[in-house]
Protein backbone atom coordinates (compact mmCIF):
# COMPACT_ATOMS: atom_id res chain seq x y z
CA UNK A 1 0.00 0.00 0.00
CA UNK A 2 3.00 2.30 0.36
CA UNK A 3 3.74 4.20 -2.82
CA UNK A 4 6.97 5.75 -4.07
CA UNK A 5 5.70 9.17 -2.95
CA UNK A 6 5.30 7.84 0.59
CA UNK A 7 8.82 6.43 0.55
CA UNK A 8 10.21 9.74 -0.74
CA UNK A 9 8.34 11.61 2.01
CA UNK A 10 9.68 9.28 4.73
CA UNK A 11 13.21 9.53 3.31
CA UNK A 12 13.11 13.34 3.29
CA UNK A 13 11.70 13.39 6.81
CA UNK A 14 14.45 11.06 8.07
CA UNK A 15 17.08 13.31 6.54
CA UNK A 16 15.39 16.33 8.13
CA UNK A 17 15.43 14.56 11.54
CA UNK A 18 19.21 14.03 11.28
CA UNK A 19 19.45 10.47 10.00
CA UNK A 20 22.13 11.14 7.42
CA UNK A 21 24.17 7.91 7.34
CA UNK A 22 23.02 6.20 4.17
CA UNK A 23 23.07 2.59 5.38
CA UNK A 24 21.38 3.58 8.66
CA UNK A 25 18.77 5.59 6.79
CA UNK A 26 17.99 2.65 4.49
CA UNK A 27 17.59 0.29 7.47
CA UNK A 28 15.33 2.68 9.36
CA UNK A 29 13.43 3.47 6.15
CA UNK A 30 12.70 -0.23 5.61
CA UNK A 31 11.57 -0.62 9.21
CA UNK A 32 9.40 2.50 9.09
CA UNK A 33 7.82 1.47 5.79
CA UNK A 34 6.90 -1.89 7.29
CA UNK A 35 5.35 -0.23 10.36
CA UNK A 36 3.49 2.32 8.25
CA UNK A 37 2.21 -0.39 5.91
CA UNK A 38 0.89 -2.39 8.87
CA UNK A 39 -0.83 0.70 10.27
CA UNK A 40 -2.34 1.55 6.88
CA UNK A 41 -3.74 -1.98 6.59
CA UNK A 42 -5.56 -1.35 9.85
CA UNK A 43 -7.33 1.57 8.18
CA UNK A 44 -5.20 4.56 9.14
CA UNK A 45 -4.36 7.29 6.65
CA UNK A 46 -0.69 7.57 5.64
CA UNK A 47 0.17 10.58 7.79
CA UNK A 48 -1.49 9.07 10.88
CA UNK A 49 0.17 5.73 10.24
CA UNK A 50 3.54 7.46 9.87
CA UNK A 51 3.05 9.39 13.14
CA UNK A 52 2.16 6.15 14.95
CA UNK A 53 5.29 4.49 13.56
CA UNK A 54 7.43 7.44 14.68
CA UNK A 55 5.92 7.29 18.16
CA UNK A 56 6.79 3.61 18.43
CA UNK A 57 10.41 4.37 17.49
CA UNK A 58 10.73 7.37 19.81
CA UNK A 59 10.51 10.27 17.36
CA UNK A 60 13.77 12.05 16.52
CA UNK A 61 15.51 11.20 19.80
CA UNK A 62 14.92 7.48 19.38
CA UNK A 63 16.01 7.58 15.74
CA UNK A 64 19.19 9.50 16.56
CA UNK A 65 20.00 7.08 19.41
CA UNK A 66 19.52 4.16 17.04
CA UNK A 67 21.82 5.81 14.49
CA UNK A 68 24.55 6.43 17.08
CA UNK A 69 24.30 2.85 18.41
CA UNK A 70 24.65 1.46 14.89
CA UNK A 71 27.67 3.65 14.19
CA UNK A 72 29.28 2.68 17.52
CA UNK A 73 28.72 -1.01 16.87
CA UNK A 74 30.41 -0.70 13.49
CA UNK A 75 33.44 1.12 14.98
CA UNK A 76 34.05 -0.59 18.31
CA UNK A 77 36.70 0.52 20.79
CA UNK A 78 39.72 -1.85 20.80
CA UNK A 79 39.60 -2.01 24.60
CA UNK A 80 35.98 -3.13 24.40
CA UNK A 81 36.95 -5.87 21.96
CA UNK A 82 39.74 -7.05 24.28
CA UNK A 83 37.39 -7.01 27.25
CA UNK A 84 34.88 -9.05 25.25
CA UNK A 85 37.56 -11.64 24.34
CA UNK A 86 38.60 -11.94 27.98
CA UNK A 87 34.99 -12.34 29.08
CA UNK A 88 34.35 -15.08 26.52
CA UNK A 89 37.59 -16.86 27.46
CA UNK A 90 36.71 -16.71 31.17
CA UNK A 91 33.25 -18.15 30.52
CA UNK A 92 34.70 -20.97 28.44
CA UNK A 93 37.31 -21.73 31.12
CA UNK A 94 34.59 -21.93 33.77
CA UNK A 95 32.35 -24.01 31.53
CA UNK A 96 35.03 -26.63 30.67
CA UNK A 97 36.93 -26.96 33.97
CA UNK A 98 38.45 -30.39 33.27
CA UNK A 99 39.89 -29.34 29.92
CA UNK A 100 41.13 -26.11 31.47
CA UNK A 101 42.94 -28.03 34.21
CA UNK A 102 44.54 -30.40 31.69
CA UNK A 103 45.64 -27.52 29.46
CA UNK A 104 47.06 -25.44 32.32
CA UNK A 105 48.89 -28.48 33.73
CA UNK A 106 50.33 -29.29 30.30
CA UNK A 107 51.42 -25.69 29.82
CA UNK A 108 53.11 -25.65 33.25
CA UNK A 109 54.97 -28.91 32.57
CA UNK A 110 56.06 -27.68 29.13
CA UNK A 111 57.35 -24.37 30.51
CA UNK A 112 59.16 -26.12 33.37
CA UNK A 113 60.81 -28.57 30.95
CA UNK A 114 61.84 -25.71 28.67
CA UNK A 115 63.40 -23.82 31.60
CA UNK A 116 65.28 -26.90 32.83
CA UNK A 117 66.66 -27.61 29.36
CA UNK A 118 67.64 -23.96 28.95
CA UNK A 119 69.43 -23.94 32.32
CA UNK A 120 71.22 -27.19 31.47
CA UNK A 121 72.43 -25.77 28.13
CA UNK A 122 73.52 -22.54 29.85
CA UNK A 123 75.46 -24.53 32.45
CA UNK A 124 77.15 -26.63 29.76
CA UNK A 125 78.35 -23.52 27.94
CA UNK A 126 79.68 -22.10 31.22
CA UNK A 127 81.63 -25.27 32.07
CA UNK A 128 84.82 -24.39 30.12
CA UNK A 129 85.08 -20.92 31.58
Amino acid sequence: MITDEHIAYISKDLHYRGIVEEHVQSEILDHLCELVDNNMRRGQRFINAYESALISLGYSDGLLKTQSLIIKSENPNPLTILQNYITVAWRNLNKHKAYTLINVFGLAVGLAACLIIGLYIYEEFQYDR
